[in-house]
């Protein structure tokens, strides 16, 4: 009697992603300078130049992480970090970074939602130390 040989089910792993960091600045260059830093990392990016072209970009696509800075035209990180933990009710960890030093003003950062908040000149070691951190990479 013969028996009938099957090969055994191969699955494939599902294809890793990178983690997708939006990263929101009205600075061109600072933006082009983050989103290469973070690309060399292995990080896929989105950029947008201030919280409200932000926020039309997470209605299309999810990210892992949110970089922004704190003072932006059109719609600042403030109020920014206000819809997304309230109107969007999102977990995305945001790092806000800032030339300011000013104790209400961070406060206020902080008290907006902000994850951690990073001080510029912004160092890229830093800058992915914290990251990491809080993607828990």
């Amino acid at each position: 009697m013969a028996s009938e040989l099957t090969a055994p089910e191969l699955t494939v792993p599902e294809t890793v992603r990178p983690k997708r960091i939006l990263s929101i600045d009205d600075d061109p260059i600072l933006r082009r300078l983050v989103q290469m830093g973070l690309q060399k990392a292995g990080y896929e990016t989105v950029v947008a130049n201030n919280g409200a072209q932000a926020r039309e970009l997470l209605a299309q696509e999810p990210v892992d992480a949110i970089l922004v800075d704190l003072m932006m035209p059109v719609m600042d990180s403030l109020r920014f970090l206000q819809w997304l933990r309230g109107e969007a009710n999102s977990k995305v960890p945001a790092l806000v970074f800032t030339s300011t030093l000013v104790p209400e003003i961070l406060g206020s950062a902080r008290q907006a939602g902000a994850t951690d908040i990073l001080t510029k000149p912004l160092r890229m070691e830093q800058l992915l130390a914290n990251l990491r951190g809080v993607l828990g990479d």
